[in-house]
């Protein structure tokens, strides 16, 4: 045969050869790419990576911010740190594991659902191929565990700061170093322990099926997110406490970063479908057109229909009971709000004014005509009364067990209700009233009074209709708490006293022409939530005509007026009308808890006079913003937040309520004859620079209760702030205990 010449032996037409073609090339099998074939910058390639990680990111930085950037979250914290305070062991306490529990569950949702997420490629690629393979390799090793570090390391730190009992830092710090051999050289120590060569990061993981153990992991990781459902569901506020509100916010973000993930990302990632991180916002927002679950009152049962006496009639009863103490002060006691803060402030106040009182054989509750009270005020107020109610001949004993009914944990039942089944309600289109997390403080403060008081007649003190309380029961001060309508901004009063100060709504009536209102069965621990609830935290409520047609959602009463003066002015008005008791007898307590400086009070004492004039000037406008190495900036300076533009109209309107409150107590004190009068007695807690401030919140630990009510027993201080309460305190002793009993200091 012969030798291929690569010439066509066929031949041309004109008979010359023809060049035989070329041969075909060899197909290769395609290169398995990402689909974006176009390489990206590191920073497009980074933005990209966060977003594909977009519920690890978040509940990170938000979890850090929370905790270690709100002052309630950081009060929370802080009760490990009391352990020190009372001698506790803190290895022995139950609360402190489980928070580091649920630490170490947060950290490890982050770190392995970010692992998950970039261990492959899915067909619907949002990532694309980054022109650097080196930061590539890196990202995609890193992320997932810088996320999972900064999970533990800064609540690690935040225990070794100063004030920390010793030892704390020990079993965060014992966890994260844990965290750093098994998450970040692991495979180091396993390849030099068998010998191997180490395996250098890939830049594209290759990975197209989920491994068994990844599938184990994710199934452990929403079992547990399961059992803290369930326990705080069925729980109640005792599963809640036990868990703890920094623990339960901790289970709740490692809970979203698993679903979010694994349900929202993963899975539908893995079937060819684009990402649904952001399906949970439209679905709430779709919902929200029909699943509204926060209620005034509708607790079933018929209405309740019990006469309210009006305050002409009801005075003049009152005042003919006293007989022989008719020409005794009347007092008038306003309570402003502060959630917990301003619920023990008050109680305290009062509780010891009733001691010293009967330990004297003296009267003080009986002269109380009426309170008023907003937000954690009107808590205050509430137990106090319950003081009363109880009538036990050992009041010492009844006044500490109210104490420590108003120092309880009632952050964490509600954080609890809030981040479980508040939160899953919020997704479904139809309505889920038990998921209400108002019943999870309501609850809370009925079971809490009833298990320190199970056995006396007031054991149900919470759970009764504010109406079914009746003004001369027992002889007890008439009751009025304070909210604000969310759809006017209007005062809305509820009062076992048939009285309505101008521009305001009785809740038990409504407005002129209104129809009724399903609100005669609210209970006085409903009633007392409808003046505290401040969003986010405490849901806004509905209120609804007995035909259940909607009237109006109540909030926060310090939305109105921050002080409880306000409503108590017209009703001072009113009384100096009748000319039952002379003009000077009315004496008004204003309770206020929020850390005050020197110029927030309205009637200065000598002391803070004589400071003023020696003192130094007022400082300039300051920036709200404290770091350690400035001066801390004092109540009553004035200040303006960061980024003005953005928070100058929000921090405006929060502080209204604090101006607002000041100018009705000064209307009071107007109105009793002005400061020279000395009728009105400000009780205000004062700004101190070595002792807690204590925050807005439903829980103060154990330091902070002390701490204030210490200042009782506080002796003479070089701060015009305690000298100043002191001196009020002192008066108000005097009027009801006598000159002798209480020596000015």
């Amino acid at each position: 045969m012969a030798e291929p010449t690569g010439i066509d032996e066929r031949g041309a037409a004109d008979g010359r050869p023809r060049e035989a073609p070329p041969p075909l090339p060899v197909p290769t099998p395609p290169r398995r790419t990402p689909s974006h074939t176009s390489q990206v910058t590191r920073f497009t390639f980074l933005r990209r990576t966060l977003l594909l990680n977009f519920y690890p990111v978040l509940t990170v930085a938000a979890g850090n911010a929370i905790l270690l950037g709100v002052p309630q979250a950081r009060e929370a914290l802080g009760a490990f740190r009391n352990f020190a305070e009372t001698k506790e062991s803190l290895w022995a306490n139950a609360s402190y594991w489980i928070f580091i529990a649920a630490l170490a569950y947060w950290s490890l949702t982050a770190w392995y659902c970010a692992r998950l997420l970039l261990a492959r490629r899915f067909a619907v690629d949002n990532v694309g191929m980054c022109a650097h393979h080196g930061f590539a390799a890196a990202t995609n090793t890193w992320l997932p565990r810088a996320l999972g570090l900064l999970s533990c390391v800064p609540i690690t730190v935040w225990f070794a700061l100063p004030g920390a009992p010793p030892g704390a830092w020990l079993a965060p710090a014992l966890y994260t170093g844990t965290f750093v051999l098994l998450a970040v050289l692991r495979r180091r120590l396993v390849n030099r322990w068998l010998g191997r060569q180490a395996v250098a990061p890939q830049a594209w993981a290759r990975s197209r099926r989920t491994p068994r153990v990844s599938i184990a992991a994710v199934l452990l990781m929403f079992a547990v997110s399961a059992m803290v459902l369930a326990a705080v569901c069925f729980g109640q506020e005792a599963a809640s406490r036990a868990l703890g509100a920094p623990a339960l916010l901790l289970f709740a973000f490692g809970s979203w970063t698993v679903f979010g993930s694994i349900v929202l990302v993963y899975l539908p990632k893995s079937a060819g479908w684009p990402s649904l991180a952001l399906l949970p916002l439209f679905a709430a927002l779709l919902a929200s057109i029909s699943n509204e679950n926060h209620f005034v009152a509708r607790n079933g049962g018929p209405p309740l229909a019990p006469r309210r006496p009006g305050l002409a009639e009801d005075f003049r009863a009152w005042q003919a009971a006293r007989g022989a103490h008719g020409n005794e002060p009347v007092y008038l006691v306003a309570a402003a709000g502060g959630a917990s803060r301003a619920a023990f402030w008050a109680g305290t106040l009062l509780l010891e004014l009733e001691r010293q009182a009967r330990s004297q054989g003296r009267r003080f509750a009986p002269n109380i005509y009426a309170m008023s009270g907003v937000s954690g005020g009107s808590l205050g107020l509430a137990a106090f009364a319950g003081s009363l109610a109880v009538d036990s001949p050992d009041y010492a004993a009844t006044s500490r067990q109210v104490g420590a009914f108003l120092g309880q944990d009632y952050l964490a039942p509600l954080v609890g209700y809030l981040l479980y089944p508040d939160l899953l309600a919020r997704f479904s289109p139809f309505p889920c009233p038990s998921c209400d997390r108002s019943l999870a403080l309501e609850g809370a403060w009925q079971r809490g009074w009833a298990e320190r008081f199970g056995s006396s007649k007031a054991a149900d003190w919470f759970a009764r209709p504010l109406l079914a309380l009746g003004p001369a029961a027992a002889g007890l001060p008439r009751l009025l708490f304070n909210a604000t309508s969310a759809s006017e901004g209007r005062r809305v009063v509820q009062a076992n006293l048939d009285f309505l100060p101008p521009q305001a709504y009785d809740l038990f009536a409504g407005g002129p022409g209104d129809p009724p209102l399903d609100t005669s069965r609210i209970t006085l621990a409903q009633a007392v939530h409808n003046s505290a609830r401040f969003p986010y935290i405490s849901p806004a409520a509905l209120v609804t005509t007995v035909d259940g047609q909607p009237w109006d959602y109540l909030v926060d009463g310090g939305y109105f007026e921050n002080s409880g003066a306000a409503t108590l002015n017209a009703m001072i008005a009113a009384i100096l009308t009748l000319g039952v008791v002379k003009p000077e007898q009315i004496v008004v307590l204003v309770i206020e808890n929020e850390p005050a400086s020197q110029s927030q009070w309205i009637c200065p004492t000598r002391a803070q006079m004589i400071d003023a004039v020696a003192g130094p000037p007022r400082p300039p406008l300051k920036v709200g913003v404290h770091l350690p190495w400035q001066p801390r900036l004092r109540p009553g300076d004035k200040v303006v937040p960061p980024v003005p533009e953005l928070s100058l109209p929000f921090f405006a309107l929060y502080q209204t309520r604090n101006a607002r409150a000041q100018a009705a107590e000064e209307e009071t004190t107007r109105l009793l004859g002005g400061c020279g009068a000395g009728r009105v007695i400000e009780l205000r807690y004062p700004w101190t620079a070595e002792g807690r401030q204590p925050p807005l919140s439903w829980f103060l630990n154990g330091g902070t209760t002390r701490a204030m009510a210490g200042m009782l027993q506080r002796g003479e201080s070089e701060a015009a702030e305690v000298n100043a309460f002191l001196v009020n305190w002192q008066r108000i002793r005097r009027m009801v205990l006598g000159p002798g009993q209480a020596p000015p200091r």
